[in-house]
């Protein structure tokens, strides 16, 4: 699933030039495939190394040192680059406040983007929901209510996309509205019953309907609605496919260990660009589709495998030992009984 996320990690890039394909943002179709991998990879792990209240504060140990080293790394160097610099971009137009700063470092509140004025990593705003969906899923697990859950959670979804709640925040962006996607994700890689399978494959049928009523009715073709539909509909049975077909092609871990900070690095390399070279990627129609898009992928991927190679890869032996542990722990609980 390597290749996978770095195309949607590239997806997230073109987004972020260019957001608008036929009324689309492929951007968000990425980010709900993202969801869904994460609830596949979380499912895995938590049942192989973490499935206990006591092992959960381990598991949000593990969590924390993958998601934060090359985060903190792009934040400060926007933050320097702000600074000292003038470094800007959409949507960050002025230095950030020492408040605003701190909030954006302790993750979580990246969720609740609306508030700051200025988002040193925009993208990031992901990483707050991430991080909620894993304080809450070894619960959810341990407890085995995904089903329950998950209903509910996709009520609020759909009540977001009849617009009653917000559209964007609670169809797309809060844990409330998305939880459902990631349980869908879980789902995929395993369930209790047998009949779960096949609840991912209801979503995505119930999203096509959705995004048709969209066209019958445009006044639900608002905010995001169409775009997370079509996320559904297509990356649910791409996660599938990518499962059965995992044992058979051997790709490389480096295409999935290079995404991670592509998608974190992207608007650094865009608003490099803006600011030291006074280009307006708009201002010219194919630099946004081809020429700054290619030119801002290559650097983004010089300098992910960078920060990987030098803040990422020295931590993994360190997750590896943790969850070994784990193992023998649980070894040593079962032997004594």
């Amino acid at each position: 699933m390597g290749v996978y996320r770095l195309v949607l990690a590239y997806m997230v890039v073109f987004s972020h030039i260019n957001n608008n394909i036929y009324g689309y943002n492929i951007g968000i179709v990425a980010v709900i495939s993202f969801l869904l991998l994460s609830g596949f990879v979380m499912n895995a792990l938590i049942r192989k190394y973490y499935l206990s209240f006591s092992a959960i504060p381990a598991f949000y140990l593990d969590r924390f040192v993958r998601l934060a080293p090359q985060f903190y790394l792009y934040t400060v160097l926007t933050l320097i680059g702000a600074i000292t610099l003038g470094l800007h971009h959409p949507w960050m137009t002025s230095v950030p406040s020492m408040w605003h700063t701190i909030l954006q470092l302790s993750v979580v509140p990246l969720n609740f983007y609306r508030h700051y004025p200025s988002m040193l990593l925009p993208q990031a705003w992901s990483l707050g929901l991430e991080a909620m969906f894993y304080a809450v899923f070894p619960f959810v697990l341990i407890f085995r209510i995904r089903i329950v859950v998950a209903l509910v959670s996709f009520s609020i979804f759909l009540l977001a996309y009849v617009g009653i709640l917000d559209t964007d925040l609670y169809g797309y962006r809060y844990l409330p509205g998305t939880l459902f996607i990631f349980i869908c994700g879980s789902w995929l890689e395993s369930s209790e019953h047998k009949w779960e399978e096949d609840l991912p494959f209801v979503v995505s049928c119930i999203s096509m309907i959705l995004l048709l009523l969209t066209y019958i009715d445009p006044s639900l073709a608002v905010a995001s609605n169409r775009s997370v539909l079509l996320g559904l509909i297509f990356g649910i049975p791409i996660v599938c496919f990518l499962k059965a077909v995992a044992d058979r092609i051997k790709v490389t871990d480096i295409a999935g260990d290079l995404s991670y900070g592509i998608f974190l690095n992207h608007n650094l390399i865009i608003g490099s660009i803006i600011t030291f070279s006074s280009i307006r990627l708009s201002d010219i129609p194919i630099i946004p589709e081809i020429c700054g898009f290619l030119a801002v992928c290559v650097i983004s991927t010089i300098l992910s495998y960078a920060s990987f190679k030098m803040v990422e890869e020295p931590l993994i032996a360190w997750r590896r030992r943790l969850r070994n542990v784990r193992i023998a722990n649980v070894a040593i609980q079962s032997t004594a009984r």
